[in-house]
């Protein structure tokens, strides 16, 4: 089993993988798209059910600053969601569809940045072990059951 920071490190690499493909394939197929997108509502889901034990399993309960850092995530992914949602209503490939494309990467890229240097070590800081141990056996079960569902 993966540790949670490889497991995240390894889902943001996958999400800018597909975008690159998409990026660089002369024609994207919706169906590219659309496993883009299963891959990235996985992750959102996976992140948010764990990062949400986080807070409520945690007693005492962490200090603010890690909710904090946790609703900055939340934040990020609905960003994402947005300019997700936005290439899959464009045309492939038109201009528009490259911007909103390399902004989503952009986006991707930070929301991978913030998480490593910020978050996940305030979690690994503030969490008992047990519980940090814990989160990625959930964040797995949980994103395969996703993609489960959706393949």
């Amino acid at each position: 089993m993966l540790e949670l920071e490889s497991q995240l490190r390894r889902d943001h690499a996958l999400l800018d993988a597909a975008l690159s493909t998409l990026l660089d394939t002369a024609r994207p197929t919706e169906d590219a798209i659309i496993d883009l997108r299963a891959l990235f509502m996985a992750h959102v889901e996976s992140e948010a059910v764990i990062l949400r034990a986080a807070l409520t399993r945690t007693q005492p309960p962490p200090p603010p600053f890690v909710a904090f850092l946790i609703a900055q995530v939340t934040a990020a992914h609905l960003a994402q969601e947005r300019v997700l949602d936005a290439l899959f209503n464009l045309r492939p490939n038109t201009m528009a569809w490259r911007a909103e494309a390399h902004r989503l990467a952009g986006l991707i890229r930070e929301h991978g940045d913030h998480e490593e240097v910020c978050v996940l070590p305030a979690l690994r800081d503030q969490l008992p072990a047990e519980l940090f141990g814990q989160l990625a056996a959930r964040y797995d079960t949980i994103r395969t059951r996703a993609l489960g569902l959706v393949a």
